[in-house]
């Protein structure tokens, strides 16, 4: 099931580790967090959104508040780049 986590991301890119999964945006992160919640409940598995985390990389002049949830919990977003 993990090895196909891939084919549930549309507009992201998705590395697999060990134990963690990546994802890479330029926009559109929050549709693919929820095309992968989908996934992963149809197969009963489970994120817990209060050990992820996010990371914003952007030049300052582009910078703006992100919000990220899953299945409605907010993700610890990290802004300082």
């Amino acid at each position: 099931m993990i090895n196909d986590l891939p084919k549930c991301i549309t507009e992201c890119e998705c590395n697999l580790f060990t134990d963690d999964t990546i994802l890479y945006a330029q926009s559109q992160l929050q549709k693919d967090i929820d095309n992968l919640m989908m996934c992963l409940d149809m197969n009963r598995l489970h994120v817990n959104a209060f050990i992820s985390s996010c990371m914003v990389l952007s030049t300052r002049h582009t910078l703006r508040d992100i919000n990220i949830t899953i299945n409605d919990d907010s993700v610890n977003v990290d802004n300082d780049g």
